[in-house]
């Protein structure tokens, strides 16, 4: 997905992709700025980026909550590269991947570890979860207390090295 913008943010042209992701009119789009695709407490800072990266001439990349016309929100990697025009900048190319999904899934991931670093935490008897290569993924209160080696000394640690706490 891909659209044109001028120096000031608006939008001169977006390909079909874009358009269908957003679901706005056709006459709506053309009439508006880029940075009115994001959420509102993203507006003022999308702005003065647009402002100062165009002068600069630089391509970047960053992400940006925007939202459909129905209030849906979208999260988008955006790439911008600044397009000439009589060897002047005359705005950029913004290119657009929907990481939506992908997002969800992160944030989906990160509560399942939180739950399940919740669980191994509160076990009675002292735990410690290891991964395929031998690093501490989890050590638990109750191995605190049975080895003496304090959790932030121990996750992370690999090369078997969690038998240190037992054998020395």
């Amino acid at each position: 997905m891909f659209c044109v913008y001028d120096t000031e943010g608006q939008i001169k042209f977006m390909n079909q992709k874009f358009k269908d992701l957003l679901d706005y009119p056709e006459e709506v789009l053309y009439n508006m700025n880029i940075s009115g695709l994001a959420l509102e407490r993203h507006k003022k800072r999308i702005r003065d980026r647009i402002r100062m990266q165009i002068e600069a001439g630089q391509e970047r990349t960053w992400e940006m909550p925007i939202h459909g016309r129905d209030g849906s929100e979208f999260v988008i990697i955006c790439r911008t590269s600044p397009f000439y025009q009589d060897s002047k900048i005359a705005g950029e190319i913004l290119l657009v991947e929907d990481i939506t999904e992908r997002k969800l899934a992160e944030a989906e991931l990160r509560e399942s570890q939180r739950r399940m670093a919740d669980i191994i935490e509160s076990l009675p008897d002292a735990t410690l979860v290891i991964d395929k290569a031998g690093r501490v993924l989890y050590w638990n209160r109750e191995m605190v207390e049975l080895t003496g080696f304090p959790a932030s000394s121990m996750v992370g640690r690999d090369n078997y090295e969690y038998a240190l706490a037992f054998y020395g």
